[in-house]
């Protein structure tokens, strides 16, 4: 009987409720005065916001900026490099080559909008930031220094490779020599 009762009032108070909604609401009854029809209705709309290619522009700048730091910071490649000195010195070289293709990426995104627009004189703002973009290309030697970072990634790969290897010889041989040491102990105290 409860339960009745419950789902009872519920449903009273659920017609309560739109009710006075209705009464708030009131009656809304729309009248057009008057009707204009228009002609042909041209739209245009941007390729991309001039904000957008400022962005692009800027982080291109600041990235270019970071790779030409590391470059005038950088140690060239040793071979007289310890473990973690090479794992340090890779872990460098291939942040800076996330950035170099960061770098392209940016590029890359910003010759498509001008492949699209470059005859537009309504969007000189994307030919202008791709030239911009473009030309750090060149200023900054960014293809070059990427050539210079895969080859220098490639090198401490190797050495990293080389030092592991010597590092698995020098262990094998103080084994051999441990194991060997030993033989040579239970010999002599047999012979005790």
């Amino acid at each position: 009987m409860t339960r009745i009762n419950k789902w009872g009032i519920f449903f009273c108070l659920c017609c309560n409720c739109f009710f006075l909604g209705t009464k708030l609401v009131g009656k809304t009854e729309a009248s057009f005065s008057s009707q204009v029809f228009l002609g042909k209705i041209s739209m245009t709309s941007a390729l991309v916001f001039p904000a957008t290619i400022i962005d692009l522009k800027e982080r291109a700048f600041t990235i270019a900026n970071s790779i030409d730091q590391y470059f005038k910071t950088m140690k060239q490649p040793s071979n007289k490099l310890g473990f973690s000195e090479v794992e340090d010195r890779l872990d460098r070289a291939i942040r800076i080559k996330q950035y170099i293709n960061s770098f392209f990426v940016i590029n890359n995104e910003l010759a498509g909008y001008y492949q699209r627009v470059h005859n537009d004189s309504d969007l000189k703002y994307v030919v202008d930031g791709y030239r911009n973009v473009n030309d750090l290309i060149n200023e900054k030697r960014i293809t070059e220094r990427s050539q210079q970072i895969d080859e220098m990634i490639e090198f401490y790969i190797e050495k990293l490779k080389l030092l592991d290897q010597e590092e698995k010889n020098k262990n094998s041989q103080e084994k051999v020599r441990a194991e060997h040491d030993e033989k040579y102990e239970k010999d002599i105290s047999n012979l005790r």
